[in-house]
């Protein structure tokens, strides 16, 4: 690890640092943010709020039937302690939609959702709070699926949501004509002077739902809600009007396929991965050039054009489209860029010979240059660069030879520091979503989510590459996984005093000469309460673990979820996507690891199937 990369002049200088354990096999530290400075400590959060617009004494927030962004940019989502769950997803059926809160939890945990009052994705300098003190009234429509279920509404302003804390209002039923949470829809009428004084009605943040927050036993339910408004009298809103739907229209269904090679020389491989494509509906393959070279030396392009062309032409012969997929990390350096031109060449070659049967219809690059080791604190946007560079010459060559140009990226490309709000990943001033999607004719988003809605789900973090993209005129793709995947812990640690009471475990930073250091990360059961590392390289320095967070993999990839699972985030995506002319349809990941999750669980079609 460079410290000069994070603008830290030395190990002694650093007080902060942002790292992700990922629990493989072995497990592997990932490093988000370094600082000489805790960049939480000197946060600036707005003070500025502005009163909603009324209509008839009404500010109706969301109906909440199929919209994952509120009338403020305020978003949704679930939370929860493990190992409680929380899904918030807009679902039921067309007349019965609405937001809706499935959760199970214990005793010592905790399950809710909440839903924002200020545009969710504005840095905390930038948000614009919500100014409720001209309204008598938050109203909603609420319904149990059992009846009975004890949740609890909370409310947050500005100092609560900078603490991720609410304060409590009073249980759901207290606010039903009913006295109790029923499986019949009824209207909620919570008296903003319940609120509690230490509130700032001048600035409210959110809305928090908590699923019987003081239950001792175990507990699971679905609660729904739709049609919140905030009113000045206890006077029903005039129920909203449904948002119109993008025009329906027919979407691209693709999937990457990374052993080609293997699958050439294999007898009756091409036929079943014929038929498995008819069978499941896919329009494109993405097929990595079956290289004949070892392993780093396929830059030359001596790849099995016969094998290439008979498992093309069997697609064509069923109208499924191949495009030639390539990619590695190490791409993005200069001194590989004439490589990567060169197979393009030859590929461009095999087009010219095969009959047109067999033909390639793009070429396509999964290069994924943030695994380089380079690419951290500011260096990032020379590598990204490199990057650019690279793309835009291949982009000149695929046209020339009448191939699209796809190129897929992490839906984090346009993202900002949860805590600085500065961009991420930045070339030239602006996300590099944004320099890419410029270059090529399409994107795949790696949008790598188990759920459409809310903040955290597919939806949201392809909406920015969507709008971008429809301005522009160019096309997106949006990709799930399948493929198993370890769960991780997002640590932060300061340069506080370290306690031999912190025993979520160690990071121990080495000095290796220069600006460099290594970093390693100690598990709590090989953790030393004195810190003495007999291994550590003198010099060596412990920062203070601060907080965690678990990633579970099932928010990731459906590897350990089913296959309706699966099927229902494509169609709630669509669904809430479909708006958006860029949208050009969905990637799976991939062949090889999504043909046996099916198999697995009963539910490869034959050929003879209807696609869904």
């Amino acid at each position: 690890m460079d410290l000069a990369a994070w603008d830290v002049p030395s190990l002694a200088a650093l007080r902060y640092a942002r790292v992700g354990v990922v629990h493989g096999a072995p497990p592997a530290l990932v490093v988000y943010h370094l600082a000489s400075a805790d960049p939480e400590a000197g946060l600036t959060v707005a003070s500025a709020s502005v009163a909603p617009p009324l209509d008839g004494g009404a500010f109706v927030l969301a109906a909440y039937r199929a919209e994952n962004e509120n009338r403020l940019g305020g978003h949704f989502n679930g939370f929860a302690r493990a190992p409680a769950r929380a899904v918030a997803a807009i679902d039921g059926a067309q007349d019965d939609r609405a937001l809706t809160f499935t959760w199970e939890r214990v005793a010592g945990t905790f399950a809710g959702f909440w839903i924002h009052l200020f545009e969710t994705h504005r840095t905390p300098a930038e948000r614009v709070w919500f100014d409720a003190r001209a309204l008598g009234w938050v109203t909603f429509e609420v319904r149990g699926d059992a009846g009975g279920e004890a949740v609890r509404l909370q409310v947050a302003d500005r100092d609560q949501e900078r603490r991720q804390d609410s304060l409590a209002v009073g249980w759901l039923a207290d606010f039903l004509p009913a006295g109790r949470v029923t499986t019949r829809w009824q209207r909620a009428w919570v008296p903003l002077s319940a609120l509690p004084p230490a509130l700032d009605r001048e600035r409210l943040a959110s809305l928090v739902f908590l699923a019987d927050p003081d239950g001792a036993a175990r507990t699971a339910g679905t609660l729904r809600v739709r049609e919140v408004a905030f009113t000045t009298e206890r006077e029903a809103p005039a129920p909203s009007a449904l948002g119109e739907g993008g025009v329906e229209r027919p979407l691209r269904k693709a999937m990457w396929l990374w052993e080609t090679r293997r699958l050439a020389a294999t007898p009756g491989a091409v036929d079943e991965l014929v038929a498995f494509v008819v069978a499941h509906g896919f329009t494109d393959l993405f097929l990595q050039v079956p290289f004949e070279a070892p392993e780093g030396e396929h830059w030359a392009g001596r790849f099995d054009a016969a094998g290439l062309a008979r498992v093309v032409a069997a697609l064509r012969a069923v109208g499924v489209r191949s495009h030639a997929l390539d990619g590695a990390a190490w791409y993005a350096r200069p001194e590989w860029h004439e490589r990567v031109l060169a197979t393009l060449d030859q590929l461009v070659v095999y087009n010219r010979s095969v009959p047109p049967a067999a033909r390639l219809v793009g070429v396509r690059y999964d290069i994924e240059p943030y695994l380089l080791p380079e690419f951290e604190g500011h260096h990032r946007e020379r590598v990204l660069t490199d990057y650019l560079d690279l793309l835009g010459r291949v982009a000149v060559k695929a046209r020339a030879a009448g191939l699209a140009l796809g190129v897929d990226i992490p839906f984090w490309f346009d993202a900002r520091d949860e805590v600085t709000g500065e961009l991420t990943c930045v070339v030239g001033g602006r996300p590099a979503s944004e320099a890419i999607i410029d270059v090529v004719d399409d994107v795949g988003i790696m949008d790598y989510r188990t759920m459409a809605w809310g903040a955290d789900g597919v939806i949201a973090h392809a909406s920015g590459e969507l709008a971008y993209a429809e301005r522009v005129g160019k096309r997106v793709l949006i990709g799930l996984e399948t493929v198993p995947l370890p769960d991780e812990t997002l640590m932060v640690y300061d340069g506080g005093d370290r306690s031999r009471w912190d025993a979520f475990g160690d990071l121990v930073i080495e000095p290796l000469g220069g600006s460099r250091a290594r970093l390693t990360w100690v598990p709590a059961g090989a953790r030393r309460e004195a810190g003495d590392y007999a291994w550590a390289l003198p010099g060596a320095r412990l920062l203070r673990y601060r907080d965690a967070l678990r990633v579970p993999a099932g928010k990731i990839t459906f590897a350990n979820l089913r296959s309706r699972d699966l099927e229902r985030t494509l169609e709630r995506a669509r669904e809430g996507l479909l708006h958006r002319a860029s949208l050009d349809g969905f990637i799976i990941h991939s062949y090889e690891s999504y043909r046996p999750w099916l198999e697995a669980r009963g539910e490869c079609r034959d050929a003879g199937e209807q696609p869904r």
